[in-house]
């Protein structure tokens, strides 16, 4: 893949120092050219000990007030030991503190980094240091931002951001809570006004939904036009995955006798550039987008039936191919290698097109495959649990707490689309009952209380 590897930039050593856990005070103020100062050490978290001078003051007893402050700072870890830029420190914050310690995903890397650099330090002087910003200067890089989504995605740079810098002695006081409150407050307030004046309309986002006749339209004319796209549409429309964790599938990710898929990573670019080598940036083995993203899903017979005819391609290309990696991806190309989220994006609108339905993403078939679900009573914990969310501390208990209950059931799985395969006299008119998506469900998911 032609993309550009992340380079990090070049960061001050005491970055890497840790916190301070220990420091060491002489008993008496220095006198320095006329002045007078105070020295000291501090040990950090890493075994480094610095040692430090504060001076310029004009008497001992100024020195020694100064002396006795800055010791009561440090029993209440409001002493800042290094002064850093606002560049300085979101170099770090970012290309190094996210990356290596939170191991955030390269989407999220890039998100982050645009709002970063595209907004903030071009509203905020670069080199001002992260001590001097204060609450107007965060309202003022907000106000800068115009689009609702980079917004909300500020929000969360910032508290995360400042929340660290705050935990780790950079900085004082976080000025960041406050100036998202009321930048809340005064969007919320505009966005009222604008209601009342009649200047916009309240709009709630609507995805393109499919109905049962439509997928099974959808799935028939992909068998016959697109074959190579046919098993990651089937997966994704009968299970609910993203597309990252569909072409992330493996043959041994399947339980053909219990007929049960496990899902337990996706495919994307990392942050550490793995792949650059052989071609293969973009798709890396990465963990699921959370927790909650590894789970069990039932499959209907049909789709294991198909899974099948897959792995039987599947080993016929391996010994045809002598150039073929064996890798065991579900969804392959010729050569054995993975498709990556952007093969299918081009052969999909195609197909929309053929099929004369509405455009879409290839993501709002899981809104699908949700609004099926829901319109037939089955239980939004349920849902959630089957679709990798983990958006609320509801969901998250559900999946924590109960796996036993959901999964290890005896499964009521039936066929979600019968005789799809294409006949010779085959119409586009196949009646599918939606009870037959229901089913793709264990049984007690039925009876989870939403």
């Amino acid at each position: 893949m032609n993309k550009k590897p992340i380079i990090k930039p070049d960061v001050k050593e005491s970055f890497q120092y840790g916190d301070i856990v220990s420091w060491k005070f002489r008993d008496t103020i220095t006198p320095v050219r006329g002045k007078f100062a105070y020295r000291f050490s501090l040990t950090f978290s890493t075994g480094i000990v610095i040692p430090m001078q504060k001076g310029g003051y004009s008497t001992k007893t100024e020195a020694l007030k100064a002396k006795e402050f800055a010791i009561a700072e440090l029993h209440s870890k409001r002493f800042i030991p290094f002064e850093y830029t606002l560049k300085e420190f979101f170099d770090y914050w970012l290309y190094y503190y996210m990356i290596d310690e939170r191991k955030i995903s390269y989407h999220t890397f890039c998100s982050y980094r645009n709002v970063i650099y595209n907004y903030f330090l071009k509203t905020w002087d670069p080199n001002s240091k992260i001590t001097d910003i204060e609450r107007n200067d965060i309202k003022k890089g907000l106000d800068s931002i115009e689009k609702v989504s980079v917004l909300l995605l500020s929000y969360t740079v910032l508290k995360g951001a400042f929340t660290y810098a705050k935990n780790h002695q950079m900085i004082r006081i976080n000025p960041v809570l406050t100036a998202i409150r009321m930048k809340k407050k005064a969007v919320k307030k505009a966005y009222n006004q604008a209601l009342r004046e009649g200047t916009i309309k309240h709009q709630k986002k609507e995805y393109p939904i499919l109905s049962i006749p439509q997928i099974s339209l959808l799935l028939l004319k992909c068998k016959e036009t697109k074959a190579e796209m046919y098993i990651p549409l089937l997966l994704t429309l009968t299970t609910g995955l993203r597309i990252s964790e569909v072409i992330a599938i493996k043959f041994s990710d399947i339980d053909w006798w219990e007929g049960e898929l496990h899902v337990r990573r996706q495919l994307g670019r990392t942050t550490s550039n793995d792949g650059e080598a052989d071609n293969r940036l973009c798709t890396q083995e990465v963990k699921t987008k959370s927790h909650s993203g590894e789970r069990d899903i039932p499959l209907g017979d049909f789709v294991i039936d198909e899974l099948i005819v897959a792995r039987h391609k599947y080993e016929t290309v391996q010994k045809s191919n002598p150039q073929f990696q064996d890798l065991d991806f579900v969804c392959f190309r010729e050569n054995g290698l993975p498709y990556n989220r952007g093969n299918l994006g081009k052969s999909f609108k195609e197909l929309l097109a053929d099929c004369n339905l509405p455009k879409m993403r290839w993501h709002d078939l899981r809104h699908t495959y949700a609004t099926v679900l829901k319109e037939n009573d089955i239980s939004l914990k349920a849902i959630s649990v089957c679709m990798g969310h983990n958006g609320t501390g509801v969901t998250k208990d559900v999946y924590i707490n109960l796996p036993e209950e959901i999964y290890d059931c005896e499964k009521v799985i039936g066929n979600f689309i019968i005789d799809i395969l294409p006949q010779t006299d085959f119409v586009f008119d196949i009646q599918i009952s939606e009870k037959d998506l229901l089913e793709l469900l264990p049984q007690k998911v039925y009876n989870t209380v939403g």
